[in-house]
């Protein structure tokens, strides 16, 4: 999508880490980088403070563990973006920061009903999120015990007896999965950024989804039952974000 707008796009990971592409580059889009080497981590720092624009694209909240770091970052880039609302919010209350919200790419050809598999609208289904420090959140112990007479399944952590637990699964696999239960339970006990299993759920045809005011996806109001019009927003976020770059890009090319 970025291409079509004229940008040459270069991917930069751990692994093929070299500082000239990043300092010969035009703009920097930083995504979460606390899985890079330390010493790659501060040369990344040192290139954007040195003047090298650069947006801040966040996908989950960890960056506020570290504010003295994390405000500066923020506060001096092109753009800053979050993935809803809430997760928004979260940010300009501790950093002072300010930004806009667009929902996670999401492949919407790939997250739809698949033809053949039986749903089971008894059956409840928990993909991650609400989990912190190995702790189970609180709010999912409850929501099985006040519901006995539905069917559990949890991708990948076991939360009680009560609970049947399969693998992670390959992301490939996920519609199926999401086509075979009639909801999805999410829980977390703390403000997540923008969840894609409430959207890839909704998009597979689950009608049932249950979720608390700490998922991020929950502050965008959207009526999850019109698949037709969730399918076309997300088609639209990976346009609306290179948008938004490239009227950064040309703002800071003019100041």
């Amino acid at each position: 999508m970025g291409e079509s707008l004229g940008f040459d796009i270069v991917g930069i990971t751990p692994e093929n880490f070299h500082p000239k592409v990043l300092s010969d580059c035009d703009v920097a889009i930083i995504n979460n980088f606390f899985q890079f080497a330390g010493s790659q981590e501060r040369l990344i720092l040192e290139t954007i403070r040195g003047g090298k624009p650069y947006v801040k694209y966040e996908h989950d909240s960890r960056e506020l563990g570290r504010p003295k770091v994390s405000e500066r970052m923020f506060n001096g880039s092109i753009l800053n973006v979050f993935l809803s609302p809430a997760h928004l919010q979260n940010h300009r209350c501790h950093l002072g920061c300010d930004g806009i919200a667009l929902p996670l790419a999401i492949n919407t050809e790939m997250f739809k009903p698949v033809p053949g598999v039986e749903r089971r609208e008894n059956r409840a289904l928990f993909v991650g999120g609400w989990i912190k420090g190995g702790k189970i959140a609180e709010s999912v112990h409850r929501y099985v015990a006040e519901r006995p007479e539905l069917e559990y399944v949890s991708v990948g952590h076991r939360i009680n007896e009560r609970v049947k637990v399969i693998p992670m699964q390959d992301l490939s696999k996920m519609p199926a999965l999401y086509s075979s239960v009639g909801c999805l339970v999410h829980l977390p006990d703390m403000i997540c950024a923008g969840e894609r299993v409430i959207f890839e759920a909704a998009l597979c045809g689950v009608e049932k989804i249950v979720m608390n005011n700490n998922v991020g996806h929950k502050s965008w109001n959207r009526d999850l039952s019109d698949t037709d019009g969730l399918r076309a927003w997300l088609k639209k976020a990976p346009y609306d974000f290179w948008k938004a770059v490239e009227t950064s890009v040309r703002k800071e090319k003019v100041t």
